[in-house]
């Protein structure tokens, strides 16, 4: 989704399509640099703990990390 929006349409887009998925029953995985600043440092920025409390709050069902929990 990242690359197909402008970046300011992001969070409209990904909240829609997450109460849509609660609507339907459908699980959703919010996946791909979430936590991307861990790769490099112990502790996440400000913004990346508030993208987690967002997807906390939107209903997601999964969080799926990659470079951050390869080290």
């Amino acid at each position: 989704m990242g690359i197909e929006l402008p970046i300011h349409q992001l969070p409209t887009y990904q909240k829609a399509i997450l109460d849509m998925c609660f609507v339907y029953g459908k699980p959703v995985i919010i996946a791909t640099e979430l936590l991307k600043s861990m790769v490099n440092n112990p502790f996440p920025t400000r913004a990346e703990v508030s993208d987690v409390y967002n997807s906390v709050i939107q209903r997601a069902d999964a969080v799926m990390l990659s470079d951050e929990t390869t080290i």
